[in-house]
């Protein structure tokens, strides 16, 4: 029995089927962080139906272009907010995850975008080689199934280890194996950036060409009506050329000076400035220190030249000295010295209250000097937290008040003293 055809794109079954992806993606956003197993679920569920409304498109001969960009959208969402959630459980790596989610929006939008521009009837049709290979179905199914259940792994990973193997997390084990291939596909889409860019450019170069063509009768009219206007300014003499013309022409010009001069002044000027604040907020800053709690390391009044790249490419290590917000104050930056970071166990003397210290007790004496040895306490630095103290334990509110901070309030690491000079020292 034949199945009557209709246009209604909306309602074609590969595109029921990208709304049900669409709502499995939702829900597992939504329990993404509470509850994994059902999010886990949805997740892999709204993935492997990807493949399914490919197949639907082609046997019931519905492949439209809003089918193909809704698929493409709901790629790159889900992967999106998957990689957030990562971000965010592995601060650690925070980084990565951000260029992932860069490299793969980014990429796949110039593609299909370019796509739409030079007339394909499919993003996946491409004169490139590797492109070509990459598009084809099995080699694309592997790919994008092996880039999912890598991030599921790291996901899953989180919260449990899952069935063991001979000992070992078989989340693990995927993760491990999958990783390259994962590594493979941000790789090849920048290649997709890169196809894009020649096609685009290809494009613009045509356009210009094509407009250049048009543009040449009406520069030969222009001509020779001009020519005929000179033979008639040089009728009526040398003085109205040299009087009425000249002068104009000579105001015009200075006019036009000045307003380049200034254009290039304002563009310099947001130039430098944006390079400017591109430096100080991500490569690195000077710092002007103030109040006693790293003496004597640190005096007020030092200036120390510090760095942002080490959060990128480097972990924090006891010993570090560095800048962070207060926990206790935003609008505050405090510089204290790494003593312990995440997992490892922190043995610290606490500070005794103020308010201890000035107490009397019922026989007159002081609560404090009644205790014969301080309070010794431990505690743990949780994940993506580092303990931070001064080097003058004894005017310094650090960790030991306020407990570990957030790796996330770290702004910079300092390298060295560089004022006074007589003092200038890495650190």
């Amino acid at each position: 029995m034949a199945i009557a055809e209709h246009d209604n794109v909306f309602i074609f079954v590969p595109n029921l089927i990208g709304y049900a992806r669409i709502i499995l993606a939702l829900i597992a956003f939504w329990f993404m962080s509470t509850n994994y197993v059902i999010s886990a679920w949805c997740y892999v569920t709204s993935a492997l139906l990807d493949a399914v409304d490919g197949h639907a498109a082609r046997a019931f001969n519905q492949s439209t272009r809003f089918g193909a960009m809704l698929d493409q959208l709901t790629d790159r969402c889900g992967t999106t907010g998957l990689l957030v959630t990562l971000a965010y459980f592995y601060p650690r790596y925070m980084f990565w995850f951000q260029l992932s989610i860069a490299i793969d929006v980014a990429c796949h939008w110039l593609f299909m975008q370019t796509s739409v521009v030079v007339g394909r009837s499919s993003h996946k049709v491409n004169e490139n080689f590797v492109m070509r290979l990459y598009y084809q179905k099995d080699i694309l199914t592997f790919m994008c199934c092996v880039n999912e259940l890598f991030y599921v792994c790291l996901y899953l990973l989180h919260f449990t280890y899952g069935p063991l193997i001979f000992g070992a997390s078989l989340f693990k084990i995927l993760a491990f194996l999958t990783g390259p291939f994962a590594v493979l596909k941000a790789l090849i889409s920048v290649m997709h950036a890169y196809v894009a860019g020649i096609d685009l450019a290809a494009v613009d170069v045509r356009e210009r060409q094509e407009k250049r063509q048009k543009s040449e009768p009406v520069a030969g009219k222009k001509e020779e009506h001009f020519s005929v206007q000179k033979q008639l300014c040089r009728s009526t003499g040398d003085a109205l050329i040299k009087g009425g013309c000249g002068a104009g022409a000579a105001k015009a010009g200075i006019a036009m000076k000045i307003l380049s001069r200034l254009g290039s002044l304002v563009r310099y000027t947001v130039a430098y400035a944006a390079i400017t604040h591109c430096t100080f907020e991500y490569i690195g800053d000077f710092v002007l220190c103030k109040g006693p709690s790293m003496e004597p390391t640190l005096y007020s009044d030092n200036v120390l030249l510090t760095e942002r790249l080490s959060k990128h490419w480097r972990t924090y290590q006891p010993g570090d000295i560095i800048i962070a917000v207060s926990p206790i104050n935003a609008g505050q930056y405090i510089c204290k010295r790494i003593v312990a970071v995440s997992g490892e166990q922190v043995l610290t003397q606490k500070p005794i209250p103020i308010e201890a210290e000035y107490s009397v007790t019922k026989d007159g004496g002081s609560a404090a000097a009644d205790k014969k040895k301080p309070v010794m306490t431990k505690d743990y630095v949780p994940r993506g937290y580092v303990w931070i103290e001064g080097d003058n334990k004894g005017n310094s509110s650090d960790s030991r008040y306020y407990g570990p901070i957030p790796v996330g309030l770290i702004r910079s690491r300092v390298l060295c003293r560089i004022w006074p000079l007589s003092e200038a020292t890495g650190l």
